[in-house]
């Protein structure tokens, strides 16, 4: 399996980058929890055809997840903010339980803790989050009222950045809750995380067998997939513009009904990164796309220092391209944006 995993990652080539006239109006980020590559290379495209179908966009089965951390919650800080856990930006969010009652990202990072929603909220966009897991309501927490910051951007959309959130274990109902939001508004960005792999893997060990626990929690997803690539396909038919990134937050298989046994094994920090969209050129490799932002690690996990490989958290800059929105502002350059100046008024 480690070699069939190898020869898929390739070699890079030179490529131009998004071709995106106009920017998405629609953008579907998924977390497939636990989801290692090498059980997409084990599935295959007929055992896993809405996987495939996203892998043939602009993808790589070589992406990494948080250098220093292989496990749920602080990868999922990453992916929403784009930041590290560590470094003078670091997220510093190592905890993987449901936070405290009342615990913020703010409150952990020491600074407000900016992420997507707070750029396409602020821009007038619909956001939702659909988890499949209890802790994710520490972003709802972190983003509401009463602890998202003021908008600075055109009209003010409101302090909330999350209009919607939903925990449920139910597969079929994260996939309703996330086709009934996309389909909702004409801007919107939506965030689903389906936990299935993951708790598969715990229970059961990351076993790539076809007919293992793990790979029919991974087909379980695969399914709910082709419910949304379905609807997916129907409004692009209306031309509606949208699109797809698909990640994960680790592996897993070290220890055998784990994934935190340090950062150096690579079934636990090796995971897939697909984007697709039909108003995107297919078939490129991540790598190949985009020779100057990321360099191809083989099967190395690099410091958050030096070329940097494809990461869980690019989700955040993608998408923010993908929809034609500024980027995050880091958080130690923050201080130098002028906030609006006070009228007379205030």
């Amino acid at each position: 399996m480690i070699l069939s995993l190898l020869l898929l990652l390739g070699g890079p080539l030179q490529h131009s980058g998004w071709p995106l006239e106009t920017p998405l109006d629609r953008l579907l980020i998924v977390s497939v929890d636990g989801l290692r590559s090498d059980a997409l290379v084990s599935g295959g495209p007929a055992a896993l055809p809405a996987l495939h179908r996203l892998l043939s966009g602009t993808s790589t089965l070589n992406a990494r997840t948080d250098p220093d951390i292989t496990v749920t919650l602080p990868n999922h800080v990453g992916m929403l903010t784009g930041q590290f856990l560590s470094g003078a930006d670091g997220h510093r969010w190592s905890e993987n339980i449901d936070p405290p009652p009342g615990k913020t990202l703010e409150q952990q990072a020491g600074r407000y803790l900016p992420g997507i929603f707070d750029v396409a909220h602020d821009h007038g966009l619909r956001t939702a989050l659909f988890a499949g897991k209890s802790k994710f309501s520490l972003f709802d927490l972190s983003w509401d009222q009463a602890h998202g910051r003021p908008d600075r951007t055109g009209a003010d959309h409101g302090r909330d950045k999350l209009d919607e959130y939903r925990f449920d274990e139910d597969p079929g109902r994260l996939t309703a809750s996330a086709r009934l939001a996309l389909q909702a508004a004409d801007r919107t960005l939506v965030f689903l995380h389906y936990p299935m792999p993951d708790l598969a893997g715990h229970s059961s060990g990351w076993d790539l067998s076809p007919d293992s626990p793990y790979m029919k929690a991974v087909a379980q997803v695969d399914a709910e997939l082709e419910v949304l690539m379905a609807a997916i396909q129907a409004w692009t038919e209306d031309g509606q513009r949208i699109g797809v990134i698909l990640t994960a937050d680790h592996g897993g298989g070290s220890p055998l009904h784990g994934h935190s046994r340090g950062t150096g094994l690579w079934v636990n920090y090796i995971i897939p990164f697909l984007v697709w969209s039909p108003w995107l050129e297919g078939g490129q490799d991540l790598y190949a796309a985009f020779p100057q932002r990321w360099t191809d690690p083989s099967i190395r996990q690099p410091g958050i220092r030096g070329p940097q490989p494809v990461r869980n958290l690019d989700a955040a800059g993608i998408a923010l391209e993908l929809l034609g929105l500024p980027s995050l502002i880091p958080a130690a350059a923050e201080a130098l944006v002028p906030k609006k100046s006070p009228s007379v008024a205030d």
